[in-house]
């Protein structure tokens, strides 16, 4: 089983990336958190930060135990997302913000971080009817990623500004370099 994760700030584009290489892979596709969790999230909004995370642990935990062996999985973000929005508000610093990202018990077999220019994210969130952006929280989730890749042999950055194609082509060299060979549908092999 290979678990391969994808983060990345809102019109990354996750979900288009991840959709590509659905189409390439044998891969079955989820959410971080179960559907069957989903409604115990707006009890745990209402918490403060440190409770906010347990609860959102608990929900990362049974979706990552609930994993087939026999089969390759992407799951778009996981609870390295949860850990930076609740920190970014606590005002938590990179440095602290990565040691508690390190001490992750459940630990994916890739973490792909797509990451696009400014500009191009902004545009992609304006076709969204202007999703928001906060600029800060941009700058601080790049930061921990750029910092992460550096000490997690797990992260692997992804420059997704360009075309989708290139985007795929860049995945699969990386997967390649950490010899995560993942199975390709039936199609892709020609049969």
């Amino acid at each position: 089983m290979s678990v391969i994760v994808f983060e990345g700030t809102h019109g990354a584009g996750k979900s288009t990336t991840i959709e590509k290489l659905n189409e390439k892979y044998n891969l079955e596709c989820r959410k971080s958190i179960p559907d069957w969790f989903r409604k115990y999230l707006q009890f745990a909004r209402g918490l403060e930060p440190v409770s906010q995370k347990k609860v959102y642990m608990i929900g990362h935990e049974a979706n990552y135990l609930s994993l087939d062996e026999n089969k390759d999985y992407v799951l778009d973000r996981f609870f390295y997302t949860t850990i930076i929005r609740l920190n970014y508000d606590l005002h938590k610093s990179i440095e602290e913000t990565v040691r508690e990202i390190l001490n992750i018990n459940l630990e994916p077999a890739a973490v792909i971080y797509l990451k696009a220019e400014k500009e191009i994210i902004l545009k992609r969130l304006k076709a969204r009817d202007n999703y928001p952006f906060d600029e800060d929280f941009f700058e601080y989730e790049y930061k921990i990623f750029m910092q992460l890749n550096k000490t997690y042999d797990k992260i692997i950055i992804i420059d997704n500004s360009s075309n989708i194609d290139d985007t795929i082509k860049q995945i699969d060299k990386e997967l390649e370099v950490k010899h995560l060979t993942l199975v390709r549908r039936e199609n892709e092999r020609g049969v």
